[in-house]
């Protein structure tokens, strides 16, 4: 079965999104996303790569599923999907591609 390679393509800040630092109600400040733009990880049996991040992984577990089985999304390169984190305050743009053995 084949592999997926996961990439992350943008790390957007809670800055980025509100325009200034987001302060939770209890007084804290959002942190960015501890992911960096560049890296990449191999899932291997659908497996959730050591180290990568739960939230992100629940998200787009469809479009892994998708990948794996050989699906593919229209108006978009063969065994590729864009897809992102919906942590509201910090979002993740991730590029998924199918790794053909």
């Amino acid at each position: 079965m084949p592999k997926i390679k996961i990439s992350v393509l943008k790390v957007f800040t809670p800055e980025d999104v509100f325009g200034e630092k987001y302060i939770a109600p209890d007084g804290t400040v959002a942190e960015p996303c501890h992911l960096k733009e560049g890296q990449e990880w191999i899932s291997t049996d659908l497996k959730k790569p050591d180290g990568f991040c739960s939230w992100a992984w629940d998200d787009f577990r469809k479009d892994l599923y998708l990948l794996y089985f050989g699906g593919d999304i229209p108006d978009t390169p063969k065994g590729v999907v864009y897809t992102v984190c919906s942590d509201a305050k910090r979002p993740v743009c991730f590029k998924l591609e199918r790794l053909e053995e």
